[in-house]
């Protein structure tokens, strides 16, 4: 797996999912990718529901791909991973 995928892979699954917490909310924007990132993704994110993939056609800028994702967010925080 390429090393972004590594980081992506290794982020969601290292979120907690205790009852305790609140609920997590995960939005992967693959900005035009051509690799496998679209479907690693879609995989990671199957069955959950707070957890979504937003899969735009073309590549733009990474601060584009984020302000894309957060107009699509519910919550209040947000962390970003390149």
């Amino acid at each position: 797996m390429p090393p972004a995928l590594d980081s992506i892979h290794a982020a969601i699954y290292a979120l907690p999912l205790s009852p305790a917490r609140p609920a997590v909310e995960v939005i992967v924007v693959d900005d035009g990718s051509s690799d496998e990132t679209p479907r690693i993704v879609a995989q990671a994110v199957a069955g959950r529901p707070r957890w979504h993939l937003f899969a735009r056609p073309r590549p733009t800028s990474p601060s584009a791909a984020r302000n894309f994702g957060i107009r699509q967010a519910s919550g209040d925080v947000f962390l970003f991973l390149d």
